[in-house]
């Protein structure tokens, strides 16, 4: 009866083949498992706590500007955690309701009841999944392999439901396939039978799945990031990454299998097949887990020592693993070590131990590439100044070209328009990104004024602003004291704009001229023009932006 893959109403109901204490014992695994997911909870909070703690307490560290902005993603993050507690509390709480009431009722049904809705099927069809009493000798045998710890059964039982079952709508269709996909990941790791080259094939698409997950998350963070979050976060990850097929891989399988029903307490095989007394210890065999069939499979403690190895070779990867990929990659070209550190970031003292003098031509303007690759506010990592760029232009090594370039990304504005009446104000906001040219030759935004579709300009201002002027650090420790609110940006404001739409357009200039610990003024001639000082690299930097006034 209890291999009969289907139940016709002219033959036997199938009946349960293994003791209520066995099965009691399921329910008492579950509440295991429940105060485990609770734990879970309690982590899930805490975790959000301590982020949110770490951003908030951690002090901030002039030269690493990076971290702030981590900062700022772990507060969001630690609220993110915090919120995603309330709906794992609410399925806790529905799943462990749902669970509790269904136990009794699939005793009572023979087994006859859906595994994944918790619906009984014996009187009418399961709605979401199909299942119907013809089913009823396939869902006992996955029910009790389900009580008796039997994974293997549970796998090939497992593949026969999810073939028979019969989702009406769209979603139960795309759940039944996400379900298809992780079951046989799982059980391919707990297949005692498949080999570890199975394993992996199994494992395959839940694989594929996994990376395109990862893909994704990395692409968001990159989005709405920058490289200056995705790369270290990537560096602090990627033994996931690797990790992730090595586990399908050499996955050694359960470690218990499924022999002869023994008392739980002493061991004693039980006498017959529903046993009340144990011979051996006299405890009562009726009561919920007091009987198992579960034994160590031969080379147990290999699939017991897999999980902690698993926990360790991530400390090894990132410890051990690091610093080796670092002395590998140091190891090659600095023209093949240009092109990988031009979009990872170089490590930390790569430009202090390049000297100009023994590169040539071709291994300087690589370095040269990835120095202003990283200069930029959102570069993959900060860089201090290490004077490449200033013993390289001392040399005659860079061409003109080649310092416009270094000069426009650690300089940077914006510009934005608004109306106020009749009148159209222009803000610029500028933004900085590394002191490349070195502390003696800092990038500075220089503002010449605004014009109205290519009328006349109005007057520039008489400060110039560079990276100290905005950054928290530096403008506490400004000598004369740090610039007011009001003038870490430039506004231009134009009275009388008739109707219609009009182009704004900022005149700037990029100064790469002075050191950082002294303010430029810039001076302008007689038409608002920028007199340049002496010495000075000087680049036009306009902006432009169209409004309508109705």
């Amino acid at each position: 009866m209890d291999d009969a893959q289907r139940s016709p109403s002219n033959e036997p109901t199938p009946t349960w083949s293994i003791t209520k204490a066995e099965w009691d014992g399921l329910a008492s695994h579950a509440q295991k498992l429940h105060i485990w997911l609770w734990v879970s909870v309690g982590g899930t909070v805490l975790f959000g706590v301590l982020l949110l703690c770490a951003s908030l307490f951690s002090p901030s560290v002039p030269d690493l500007p990076l971290l702030d902005t981590i900062k700022r993603v772990a507060s969001v993050a630690g609220v993110v955690v915090i919120l995603l507690a309330v709906p794992e509390y609410f399925w806790m709480r529905r799943s462990g309701r749902a669970w509790d009431t269904l136990h009794p009722e699939v005793w009572a049904a023979n087994g006859c009841a859906c595994p994944w809705c918790l619906e009984r099927v014996d009187a009418t069809p399961c709605r979401t999944h199909g299942f119907t009493r013809a089913d009823h000798a396939l869902l006992l045998r996955y029910w009790k392999s389900a009580a008796t710890k039997d994974v293997d059964a549970m796998s090939r039982y497992g593949e026969e439901l999810l073939a028979r079952q019969a989702p009406k709508t769209a979603l139960a269709r795309a759940r039944s396939a996400i379900s298809k996909v992780a079951r046989r990941a799982f059980f391919s790791l707990g297949d005692p039978n498949a080999t570890p080259r199975q394993r992996l094939r199994a494992a395959l698409t839940s694989i594929a799945v996994q990376y395109a997950i990862i893909a994704l998350l990395g692409f968001a963070v990159w989005h709405f990031f920058g490289r200056a979050v995705l790369l270290p976060g990537l560096a602090g990850c990627w033994w996931i990454i690797l990790f992730i097929p090595i586990m399908a891989f050499v996955g050694s399988g359960p470690i218990w299998k499924v022999g002869k029903l023994r008392c739980t307490k002493c061991g004693q095989l039980c006498a017959s097949a529903q046993p009340t007394l144990c011979p051996e210890c006299g405890s009562d065999l009726t009561l919920p887990a007091a009987v198992s069939r579960s034994e160590r499979r031969g080379g147990w403690w290999r699939a017991a020592l897999f999980p902690f190895v698993a926990m360790l070779a991530p400390g090894f990867l990132i410890f051990a693993g690091n610093p080796l990929l670092k002395s590998l990659a140091s190891a090659l070209p600095t023209g093949v070590q240009s092109s990988i550190y031009a979009w990872t970031g170089p490590p930390h003292g790569y430009f202090r131990n390049l000297t100009v003098a023994t590169m040539t031509q071709a291994e300087i303007d690589g370095a040269l590439e990835v120095l202003i690759s990283c200069s930029a506010p959102d570069g993959p990592r900060p860089i201090s100044d290490f004077d490449f760029m200033k013993n390289a232009m001392a040399a005659g090594k860079v061409p003109p070209a080649t310092i416009e370039r270094a000069a426009r990304p650690v300089v940077q504005a914006d510009l934005a328009v608004a109306r106020d009446g009749d009148a159209v104000v222009a803000t610029v906001k500028p933004e900085f990104g590394a002191l490349v040219f070195g502390m003696e030759r800092v990038g500075r935004l220089v503002f010449g004024g605004v014009s109205l579709d290519g009328a006349t300009w109005t007057k520039g201002a008489e400060w110039s602003l560079f990276a100290h002027d905005l950054d928290d650090f530096w403008r506490k420790r400004a000598q004369g004291g740090p610039l007011p609110e009001s003038k870490l940006v430039f506004t231009g404001r134009i009275d009388g704009v008739p109707r219609g739409t009009h182009t704004v357009r900022a005149r700037c200039w990029i100064v790469v001229h002075g050191v950082s610990w002294e303010r430029y003024t810039p001076a302008f001639d007689d038409e608002g023009t920028l007199v340049p000082p002496a010495g000075a690299l000087v680049y036009p930097l306009e902006l432009e932006r169209t409004i309508t006034v109705p």
